[in-house]
């Protein structure tokens, strides 16, 4: 009933996946060699509303949305690293590997 709600507010609005896997690589250094990485994961939900692509990620227990910067969210090490919104991002690169906006901007976005 939440994610209904929720989604009224956003009428009207196009489903584009739910529950689909993505994957991509990267090309990375690491202790001074290139390396290709395979990333990959499980996007809950793709919409189009309002001229974006929104990635978004159900959460079924409570989840901070704010974080102070993007250098933040990969201090591993950080109890207080918000692990929902690096996920969320990381959902958006998979979805776009190259990176290109221009015509639809993606938007993540979590359903706590």
């Amino acid at each position: 009933r939440n994610v209904l709600n929720e989604d009224l507010k956003h009428t009207p609005l196009k489903m584009l996946e739910m529950e689909k896997q993505h994957k991509t690589e990267l090309q990375v250094r690491c202790s001074g060699t290139e390396r290709q990485v395979r990333i990959g994961g499980l996007i809950d939900r793709v919409d189009s509303v309002e001229g974006y692509t929104r990635i978004l990620d159900y959460k079924t227990g409570s989840a901070a949305r704010e974080f102070n910067s993007i250098e933040g969210l990969f201090t591993r090490n950080d109890k207080a690293r918000n692990k929902a919104a690096f996920q969320v991002l990381l959902y958006c690169r998979l979805y776009r590997p190259n990176g290109d906006e221009i015509n639809n901007p993606l938007k993540p976005g979590l359903y706590v």
